[in-house]
C-alpha cells in the first residue's frame, strides 16, 4: 500500500471513489451495483468502465484510498514530543469525540466491508495491511516512550497486539451503539495507555482479559 499515491488520481478518479462510498452507505455492499454508482456520478457511466471493471475493482479502490488518506493524515513518528500523546491523537483521529456524519457512515461501511472481506482476499489483504500499519505505529511509539522513560518497560509489540484487538472491537461497539460510543469505546484504549505512562506510577500493564473483565463487572 505504500505504493498508492492519492495525489496521482484524477478528479474523475475521485468523484468516483466518492460516488461509491455513498452507494455503499447508502444501499450496502450486497446490494452494490455499478449503475447505483453511477447514480451518484455526475458524469457518464462510460468513465466508470474506463477506470475500473466491476464494484470489487471499485470497491477496492475505495478502501485503498481510504486507507492512504488516514495514513497520511496521522503525525509523522516524532512529530509529537510525547509517546502518550501520540497514542492519545491516533485515538482521537479513529474516534474523535464529536465525529461528523460523515465519519459515522465512514466506519459503518468500513465494518460492512471487513466483514465481507471474509470472501473477498483483495480486501483482506487491504485491511490486513492497514491493522500491521497502524500496529508498527503503536509498537515503535511505544517503544519511543519506554526509551525515553515516559513508559514502564513492557513487550511493545504485545501491547501493540492488544491496542489493535481494542481498536477493532471498538469500531464493532461504535457501528452498532453509536449513541454511546464515543465515550465507551475509547475508554479501555485510554487505560491501556494510562498503566503504560509512569506518571500514573507503578502499575501492572493489564491483558486484554483483564480489560474486559473489568469493565463486563
Amino acid at each position: 500500500m505504500d505504493d498508492y499515491d492519492i495525489s496521482k488520481k484524477s478528479d474523475t478518479q475521485i468523484a468516483i471513489i466518492e460516488a461509491t462510498f455513498q452507494a455503499v452507505a447508502e444501499t450496502g455492499y450486497a446490494d452494490l451495483t455499478i449503475d447505483k454508482v453511477n447514480d451518484r456520478f455526475a458524469k457518464s457511466k462510460p468513465l466508470i468502465y474506463y477506470h475500473y471493471e466491476d464494484r470489487e475493482d471499485l470497491v477496492e479502490e475505495l478502501l485503498r484510498y481510504a486507507v492512504a488518506k488516514f495514513l497520511k493524515e496521522l503525525p509523522d513518528d516524532g512529530e509529537i514530543d510525547s509517546a502518550g500523546e501520540t497514542l492519545y491523537t491516533l485515538i482521537d483521529r479513529i474516534f474523535p469525540e464529536q465525529p461528523s456524519e460523515q465519519v459515522v457512515a465512514g466506519r459503518r461501511v468500513i465494518t460492512e466491508l471487513r466483514g465481507a472481506a471474509v470472501a473477498e482476499p483483495v480486501f483482506q489483504d487491504i485491511f490486513a495491511e492497514f491493522d500491521d500499519q497502524i500496529r508498527a505505529i503503536v509498537k515503535t511509539t511505544i517503544a519511543r516512550g519506554v526509551l525515553t522513560g515516559e513508559f514502564h518497560r513492557v513487550d511493545a509489540q504485545r501491547v501493540a497486539d492488544d491496542f489493535m484487538v481494542l481498536v477493532n472491537g471498538a469500531l464493532l461497539m461504535d457501528t452498532s451503539a453509536p449513541e454511546t460510543a464515543t465515550t465507551t469505546v475509547v475508554k479501555p484504549l485510554y487505560e491501556l495507555i494510562q498503566r503504560l505512562e509512569k506518571r500514573a506510577g507503578p502499575a501492572e500493564l493489564p491483558s486484554v482479559d483483564d480489560i474486559k473483565d473489568r469493565d463486563s463487572r
